[in-house]
């Protein structure tokens, strides 16, 4: 961490990334939790020190994601909602500071992944609401 190169960050995002994802399918919430905040922790401090490059805000956002749903299998919907709406503003600031058709895809495709995993978790939630709204504006 000292001094992290990017190709090294983004091995050792994937392998906490996909430990996260491994423990999840596999019913173990407990155990895909730490991996995600990891990954989380890494891409934070790493972002901190290289603020204006994308893949590192868009592995942000993945990494949130991740630990959204880590958080919902642990019984945690509030703090599940939290992070995925975390996620959703980072996509969309990337898509606001440069609207490309691959962010506009990103940003869509994690509003309508949110919505479909959120169903459960809180139907009548501020964050539910505003992703609907901002998917109809990207329509």
């Amino acid at each position: 961490m000292a001094d992290p190169r990017f190709d090294d960050v983004g091995m050792t995002f994937w392998a906490m990334n996909n430990l996260a994802q491994h423990y999840l399918a596999g019913q173990a919430a407990d155990r895909a939790v730490p991996y995600a905040n990891a990954a989380l922790d890494l891409i934070d401090e790493v972002a901190g020190r290289d603020p204006d490059e994308p893949e590192y805000q868009r592995w942000r956002a993945d990494a949130l994601a991740r630990l959204a749903e880590a958080r919902a299998a642990a019984g945690d919907p509030s703090s599940a909602l939290a992070r995925l709406d975390a996620s959703i503003k980072v996509l969309e600031a990337l898509h606001e500071a440069l609207p490309s058709d691959e962010r506009r895809r990103d940003l869509k495709e994690a509003l309508e992944s949110a919505l479909k995993a959120s169903k459960g978790w809180s139907k009548k939630s501020a964050e539910r609401k505003r992703w609907t709204e901002l998917l109809k504006g990207l329509a």
